[in-house]
């Protein structure tokens, strides 16, 4: 799984989740925004967040429970 960031200097987190899933299409992603509009329909949880909302958030993404 990748947890990435939307805003990043040289890449941005929407880049990134590309190229990733490019060179591994089985990767799950997960977005991290406090700004940004969700894009590509990729799961994204807004800052700030507690951490039962992040881990919520990737059991729904992995389907691991």
């Amino acid at each position: 799984m990748l947890i990435t960031d939307i805003n990043m200097p040289g890449m941005d987190g929407h880049e990134l989740a590309e190229l990733a899933k490019q060179l591994l299409p089985e990767l799950k992603i997960q977005q991290l925004s406090g700004r940004e509009p969700r894009r590509g329909g990729l799961p994204m949880i807004r800052k700030p967040f507690s951490f039962e909302e992040l881990a919520d958030t990737m059991r729904r993404t992995t389907g691991v429970r």
